[in-house]
C-alpha cells in the first residue's frame, strides 16, 4: 500500500513539474495536456486522475508556491504589517509571473464557479492566512484584543482580489504589486495602528520621534532638494524603480504639451523610446507651502532619441507633496528654453 502511495505521488509531481515547465515557456494557452503528459513520461489517463482540466493542475502549483510565500512571511522578525504585506506582494509576484492571461482565465471561472473551485478555495485561503497572521498579532500583544480581525482580514483579501481583478481587466496596464504596495503604505497599517496596544504605540512614537529628529537636521528646502536630486539620478540612468520610489502612483508628467501618467512615463524609458544619456542642472530654487513644495530645475538634458543624441535646455517644474511623511513627486512639468 504505502509503495503504490509513493508511486502515486511520484507521478503527480511528474506531471506537475512537466506542466509548470511547458507553461512557463510557453504560456497556458499554447500548451496542452498532452503536451504536459507526453513530457512528464505518463499516459494521458494518468493526468485525468489527479487533475480534472489544465487549470486544476495550474492550480495545484500555484498552491504549492503561496505556501512557500506563507512560511517566509511569518517567518519575518517584524511586525504584522510588514508580515500580511510580504503574503499579499510577494504571492501577487507569483500570479504576475504567471502572466495576465491565465489570470483573466482564472478570473472567469471565478465567475462560473461550476468550472472549478480552485478561485473559491484560493480565497479562503488568503482570508484564513491573513486571519492568522492578525490572531498571532492579538495573542502576542502587538494588537488589541478587540481588534476584529474577522473583518480586517475579509478587506485585506477584498483588495488584494481587486487588484488582481484591475490587473486583469486593464490587460496588464495596472501593476498590481505596486496597487498592494500603495495600499499597504496608505490604508493598511495607518487602520491597524487602531489597534496598535500601548507598549506597540510607545515603539510607534519612539520610531517617529527619531525619524522627525533626523529631518529637523535638514531643512525643509534641503529635504526636498534631496529628492529632487534622487529622481534626477534615477531618471538619468534609466531607472524606473528608483522614480517610482519618489513619484506619487498618481504623478503626472508634461512634455511640452503632451501629458501623461506615471506608468506610461515609465513605459517611455523601459521600451526604450528615448534614451536619457547626461542630466546637467544649472541651478534649483525651491518655494515651500505647508505640505507642498515646487522646485524649478534649470538643467540642459541630453538624449538619444531615434538613435540621435539630442541636448535641450528646460525649466522643469516639480511639485512635491508631503504624504505619510514622506515628500513624493505629483508633477514634473517641461518647458523648453529657446534663448
Amino acid at each position: 500500500m504505502e509503495k503504490k502511495r509513493v508511486a502515486a505521488e511520484r507521478t503527480r509531481r511528474k506531471i506537475m513539474d512537466a506542466a509548470e515547465k511547458l507553461i512557463s515557456e510557453r504560456g497556458f494557452d499554447n500548451v496542452t495536456v498532452d503536451e504536459i503528459t507526453a513530457e512528464a513520461g505518463v499516459s494521458k489517463g494518468s493526468f485525468y486522475t489527479y487533475f480534472k482540466r489544465k487549470e486544476d493542475v495550474v492550480g495545484k502549483i500555484a498552491h504549492e508556491h503561496f505556501e512557500d510565500v506563507r512560511e517566509r512571511s511569518d517567518g519575518l522578525k517584524s511586525g504584522v504589517c510588514d508580515k500580511i504585506a510580504a503574503f499579499l506582494t510577494e504571492s501577487m509576484k507569483y500570479i504576475v509571473k504567471s502572466g495576465v492571461k491565465l489570470s483573466q482565465q482564472w478570473l472567469k471561472c471565478g465567475m462560473e464557479p461550476e468550472l472549478t473551485t480552485d478561485v473559491s478555495n484560493k480565497f479562503a485561503y488568503d482570508m484564513r492566512v491573513v486571519r492568522e497572521i492578525l490572531d498571532a498579532a492579538v495573542k502576542s500583544g502587538e494588537l488589541a484584543p478587540d481588534t476584529p480581525a474577522k473583518t480586517i482580514a475579509r478587506l485585506v483579501t477584498v483588495e488584494y482580489y481587486g487588484a488582481v481583478a484591475c490587473w486583469g481587466l486593464t490587460d496588464g496596464a495596472l501593476d498590481p504589486v505596486e496597487l498592494l504596495e500603495n495600499y499597504c503604505a496608505v490604508q493598511l497599517r495607518p487602520s491597524l495602528r487602531e489597534y496598535a496596544t500601548g507598549e506597540s504605540r510607545a515603539n510607534r512614537t519612539e520610531s517617529a520621534e527619531i525619524a522627525e529628529v533626523q529631518e529637523r537636521s535638514l531643512s525643509v528646502e534641503e529635504t526636498v532638494l534631496e529628492r529632487s536630486e534622487k529622481f534626477w539620478d534615477a531618471l538619468e540612468a534609466a531607472d524606473t524603480e528608483g522614480m517610482r520610489a519618489i513619484a506619487a502612483p498618481s504623478c503626472m508628467f508634461v512634455h511640452i504639451g503632451v501629458t501623461c501618467g506615471l506608468d506610461e512615463e515609465m513605459r517611455c524609458f523601459t521600451d526604450r523610446i528615448f534614451i536619457p544619456t547626461k542630466v546637467k542642472i544649472n541651478s534649483q530654487t525651491t518655494n515651500v507651502y505647508g505640505d507642498t513644495a515646487v522646485v524649478i530645475t534649470d538643467c540642459n538634458y541630453t538624449l538619444l532619441l531615434n538613435n540621435e543624441e539630442t541636448t535641450h535646455h528646460f525649466a522643469v517644474t516639480e511639485v512635491y507633496v508631503r504624504m505619510d511623511g514622506a515628500w513624493k513627486l505629483v508633477q514634473l512639468s517641461f518647458t523648453a528654453l529657446v534663448y
